[in-house]
């Protein structure tokens, strides 16, 4: 457990040093940072509940070749790349199957993936004043948890949230290729593509050009549909559909609390939020955040896939808290706050959540 509380010691005292003086990250920041967190989630061991799952998709692309255990490629129905690269997404089945057959093994991949997890979270820090302090508050949950669990919605997250920042600066064609990068390692990421229509003034001339481009991207992916005939998607759907185990509301109520206090928060003192909100977008993305409570009662399990998403409401309220008029001169007490809410959220979590068995005790292939 050590491990998880030293990254955050140490995102703490970079966090504070910039109180008085936040800077931009420079180029030693990312590579310091990118190598810290690639060697945290990329080198895990045995780390995630869904570890035996990943390696077992992993080791599944030496059925493409013939190569794999006859086992368990019968029992997955896999014995061609076709029936491989169709199992899960395919930008995260593709991914594995280029790794194996350059020589890689399941920990290759696994660095890979983290890297396009991190770097996206850091471009997407690195758009706020206080780039540090938003990566500390990212910490305890998105990148411990989210980051080291579910891999390939990790990647979705990490991208639509590079996205959130272009779209919020009116770059809609950008937005639309970082969804389409998400929507290849997590299919749920497709509901995004109509974000931008929440944001839009009915008269902008932006509209037609999006409509276009919505139509186009829609033709790219029922073609995609067509030609991999893709049952996967309608195999989760089902399978979220028609959960046989009752699932407990305690979990996506948890995420949603992360979600929603930090968005009413938003709107309480928008006023203070406004001047980098130009377009709105964490307006009115923080009001859909606080109404996914209702979600939860239709479906558990997809809401709190869906909630997911809405993570970022909680990094960008409170990396802004030291620019709120209340903390303005006082920024000491802002960071404070943030510090003792984070170190709560991560300390509760590791103790108490029903999965944090699944995350200690910490193993990565260096501390071997």
């Amino acid at each position: 457990m050590i491990i998880y509380f030293l990254i955050f010691s140490i995102l703490s005292f970079l966090a504070y040093k910039e109180i008085h003086n936040p800077k931009p990250l420079d180029v030693k920041s990312y590579i310091f940072l990118i190598l810290l967190f690639s060697v945290f989630i990329g080198l895990k061991k045995e780390i995630g509940c869904d570890w035996g799952a990943y390696k077992d998709i992993f080791n599944l692309s030496n059925c493409a070749t013939n190569t794999g255990d006859i086992d368990l490629c019968n029992k997955f129905k896999i014995s061609s790349t076709y029936e491989y690269l169709n199992f899960k997404e395919i930008g995260f089945s593709s991914i594995n199957l280029i790794i194996n057959k350059l020589g890689g093994n399941l920990y290759f991949s696994n660095y890979f993936f983290s890297l396009l997890f991190i770097i996206p979270i850091l471009n997407f820090c690195s758009s706020f004043k206080r780039p540090f302090l938003a990566i500390l508050v990212s910490f305890p949950y998105l990148i411990t948890v989210i980051g080291i669990g579910t891999i390939r919605q990790s990647i979705a997250i990490a991208f639509l949230m590079v996205g959130f920042n272009a779209l919020n600066k009116n770059r809609f064609y950008k937005y639309y290729l970082l969804n389409l990068f998400a929507i290849l390692f997590h299919y749920s990421s497709s509901i995004f593509i109509f974000l931008p229509f929440l944001f839009l003034k009915k008269r902008s001339i932006n509209l037609k050009y999006i409509n276009k481009f919505l139509f186009f991207l829609f033709l790219i992916l029922v073609f995609a549909f067509l030609i991999f005939k893709n049952n996967y998607i309608f195999h989760q759907l089902n399978g979220y559909l028609n959960y046989r185990e009752a699932i407990s509301l305690k979990s996506p109520l948890i995420v949603w609390s992360m979600i929603s206090f930090p968005a009413i928060f938003i709107l309480i003192n928008y006023e203070d939020y406004k001047k980098d909100d130009k377009n709105k977008f964490w307006k009115n993305y923080s009001i859909i955040g606080v109404l996914m409570i209702f979600s939860i009662f239709f479906n558990p399990i997809i809401s709190l896939r869906l909630m997911l998403y809405f993570l970022p409401i909680k990094i960008y309220a409170l990396s802004n808290l030291p620019r709120i008029r209340k903390f303005r001169d006082f920024p000491k007490y802002a960071y404070f706050i943030i510090i003792i809410i984070s170190l709560s959220i991560l300390t509760i979590w590791l103790n108490f959540a029903n999965h944090s068995y699944c995350y200690l005790p910490y193993k990565n292939l260096l501390l071997n």
